[in-house]
This record gives C-alpha cells, sequence and structure tokens, in this order.
C-alpha cells in the first residue's frame, strides 16, 4: 500500500471549505485525519497549543459540518462566516495573523 503524501495546510483550508457540502461522513472522516496533520505541523511552526489547534477554523468548519450530517448541532452564530472567511484566505496562500 502506498502511502500518501502529507496534505498542505492550504490544502487543508481548501478542503475545510469543500467539505461543507458533503453528506458523506465516512470520508469526512478520513480527511479529517489528514487535515489533523496538517494543523498539528503548523501548530509546531507557529509555537502554539491545544487550544490553537481545537478552535481553529478548519477545524471549526469540520466540526460545523459533522454537527449538520449527525444532527448534532446547527449554526446558530456568526462564527460560520468568520471561520468560513478565514479558511478562504489560506487557501488561497495570504497569511492570517495567528493562523
Amino acid at each position: 500500500m502506498t502511502e500518501k503524501k502529507m496534505m498542505s495546510y492550504k490544502e487543508a483550508a481548501e478542503l475545510a471549505m469543500f467539505v461543507q457540502a458533503s453528506s458523506n461522513l465516512s470520508a469526512m472522516a478520513y480527511d479529517l485525519a489528514r487535515v489533523r496533520d496538517a494543523l498539528v505541523e503548523r501548530k509546531h511552526e507557529l509555537n502554539q497549543g491545544t487550544e490553537w489547534f481545537n478552535k481553529h477554523p478548519i477545524m471549526y468548519l469540520f466540526s460545523v459540518q459533522i454537527g449538520y450530517l449527525t444532527g448534532a448541532s446547527a449554526i446558530a452564530d456568526g462564527d460560520y462566516n468568520w471561520n468560513y472567511s478565514v479558511c478562504e484566505k489560506i487557501a488561497n496562500g495570504e497569511e492570517v495573523r495567528g493562523f
């Protein structure tokens, strides 16, 4: 079995936006593991901790969609738009302060 190339930080942001239309929780779980690896690398580059990782916009978008698919949560605040816009900037190669 061939090991897949590690996902870049930019690709992780692109995927977080892409999965907002996903209906396949199994595929999202697979993708989330790959996103985790990219975010852990970025976390170390920026000398950040668990809270940064847990509250990162990429993780937020994944968790919102997982919650939607499982019926566990709904988008009830303006945080979604802010987190989506941060992912969009990262995906476009822009530097986002703190991320």
